[in-house]
């Protein structure tokens, strides 16, 4: 059975590799870059109690200042957290949690604008205003979404086949290769193997890839800063135990996992 999966699927990538083949690909010259680069992630934890949900949320951002290729400067910018009561029906509580965070990420961005050359957020664009419209209120102008791990058939659609574009090319490109950015809804997105891993997806107005490569470690191929936002925005234990212990003060009697 395994063994079938496999071969179904070789020959899945031997067929889009073949419908790809002449994709118009560039090559990547990372830069000794000097500047300060920010990126913006949050992270919260939930808990439904009827049609009341209780949501920690935390926002943080991060400044880099570079000098030719090292960083010299490290600035975090935000603290504490933020509680909500929401009262949303289960089916909604996913995109509502959703919008909520965009919210907050977008007043963090602005205020890194105009201290920043380069903004980096984690994620797609695209499938943000697909999901849920024109939220984003002109973020994507000056800010750069990098999404490491994507499903979107751009590329792959033409090719009637299931593997999307990420998989593919990471087939067809080398390391320190891209696509040639193309233009979807108003921003230029590009596939980029900055290293040894899969291909990232990036989308914005404007954007050089020799620099964002230039703030990539080899072995992930993803811009350190965005891994350094998602570790200093991540909801830790002690939040878990404390929203836990905020909601038994109300005294509920359901269990809380």
């Amino acid at each position: 059975m395994i063994e079938e999966i496999l071969k179904l699927h070789a020959e899945e990538i031997g067929k889009v590799k073949e419908c790809l083949k002449n994709i118009e690909k560039i090559k990547i010259d990372p830069l000794l870059f000097s500047g300060t680069v920010g990126a913006v992630d949050s992270g919260f934890y939930s808990v439904r109690l009827g049609r009341m949900v209780f949501m920690r949320i935390k926002v943080r951002g991060v400044m880099f200042s570079y000098k030719n290729g090292k960083v010299v400067g490290y600035e975090r910018i935000g603290n504490g957290f933020e509680n909500l009561t929401l009262y949303i029906e289960e089916e909604e509580e996913q995109d509502t949690i959703a919008i909520e965070r965009i919210k907050r990420e977008i007043d963090m961005a602005v205020k890194l604008k105009d201290r920043v050359d380069l903004l980096l957020f984690d994620g797609s664009f695209l499938k943000i205003k697909k999901r849920f419209g024109n939220v984003l209120k002109g973020i994507d102008d000056f800010a750069v979404g990098i999404a490491k791990n994507s499903s979107s058939q751009l590329l792959t659609k033409k090719c009637n086949t299931y593997i999307g574009d990420q998989i593919a090319l990471n087939y067809l490109l080398k390391e320190g290769e891209s696509t040639r950015p193309m233009v979807v809804d108003g921003l230029r997105v590009a596939y980029a193997k900055f290293g040894d891993n899969l291909p990232v997806r990036i989308e914005g107005k404007e954007y050089d890839l020799n620099v964002i490569g230039s703030l990539c470690g080899r072995k992930y191929g993803y811009p350190f800063i965005l891994t350094e936002v998602d570790r200093i925005a991540r909801i830790r234990k002690a939040d878990v135990i404390d929203v836990k212990r905020s909601i038994k003060k109300l005294k509920f009697t359901r269990r809380l996992r």
